[in-house]
């Protein structure tokens, strides 16, 4: 995490301040993005729209626009696939173009750079930055999608240097017969482009798919940090992994509330809500409290109708 950004208040005053005029929440995600804790001096990094939604107050729909309107302006690129932001001048303007190979800040740079995962905003850095941070050396290698149905530019034999014997070598006593100048066609072409094509269909359609969830998670998420804000804990992560897994388990945002409430009470935090609500679903005898199932109701839901059930003593199911 970083402990101090640099913000010159020539950014109200230039070509993007300009555009952004008016567009309060646009405003906002760009100084959110300058002074990110999750930022880095390179302005390459790991961003979810979670993380600007939650730590702005902003909806959502607010960072959406907002991003895409940024974009626009030139300000900054968004690869939404990885979650990565790269904010083009933010280099610039941390460390400055004009730096010596001498300068300390180069190891920095250069570590920033190279645990970046391949893709295009890693090489739109290079391309931007490579002379003045001294990156000519580790290059980024090429991403497979960006040639994925090139066709392979034929590469010719090398050439050997003929000796004097056989330079005067009688032209009648050579072969006539010449290599194809094409490769053969191939039948199974077609068929295998059709495969790759349905099979990046599929891929596509699961992407979409867990995108979707991603998405529905990421705003149950921090509508429950918002009612757990409002009971009274404040330090909540809508990120957190732990949240993410429990939603998506299918724990209720009814359970998060009470279990929160209880926390309040008891003077704990985030983590024990978490902690208790994981220990809770897996006790085999829970308590029967509000947002939790009771017993009864686990055993008639895991229950096929082939299943023989032992209501216990008096023919009832304990709760």
């Amino acid at each position: 995490m970083r402990h101090y950004a640099k913000v010159t208040s020539s950014f109200w005053l230039g070509h993007t301040g300009r555009q952004l005029r008016g567009q309060s929440a646009t405003q906002l995600v760009a100084l959110y993005l300058m002074t990110s804790p999750h930022a880095n001096m390179i302005g390459v990094f790991h961003c979810p729209a979670l993380y600007i939604s939650h730590e702005t107050g902003l909806s959502m729909d607010e960072v959406s626009d907002g991003l895409r309107r940024l974009k626009e302006a030139d300000f900054c690129t968004v690869d939404a696939d990885r979650e990565l932001i790269f904010v083009h001048e933010m280099a610039h303007y941390q460390i400055g173009t004009d730096i010596k190979p001498a300068d300390k800040r180069l190891s920095g740079v250069q570590h920033d750079y190279a645990g970046l995962p391949e893709g295009p905003l890693k090489r739109a850095f290079f391309a931007r930055y490579a002379q003045a941070f001294y990156l000519e050396g580790l290059a980024t290698r090429p991403h497979p999608d960006d040639d994925l149905f090139a066709e392979p530019v034929p590469q010719s034999p090398p050439k050997k240097a003929q000796t004097p014997g056989q330079a005067g070598l009688n032209p009648e006593n050579i072969s006539h017969q010449e290599a194809p100048s094409k490769p053969l066609p191939d039948e199974n072409l077609p068929l295998r482009s059709l495969e790759l094509e349905l099979e990046l269909n599929k891929e596509q359609e699961l992407e979409q798919e867990r995108e979707q969830t991603r998405a529905r998670i990421g705003t149950q998420a921090g509508q429950i940090c918002k009612a757990m804000k409002a009971i009274g804990l404040m330090h909540v992560n809508p990120a957190h992994p732990d949240l993410l897994a429990l939603i998506a388990s299918g724990v209720s945002e009814q359970t998060f509330a009470y279990t929160a409430q209880e926390a309040e009470e008891r003077q704990k935090g985030f983590a024990w809500v978490l902690a208790t609500i994981r220990g809770r679903l897996h006790d085999p005898q829970p308590r029967c409290m509000p947002g939790y199932p009771s017993h009864r109701q686990r055993l008639l839901s895991s229950a096929s109708d082939d299943d023989e059930i032992d209501y216990g003593p008096g023919g009832l199911l304990p709760e």
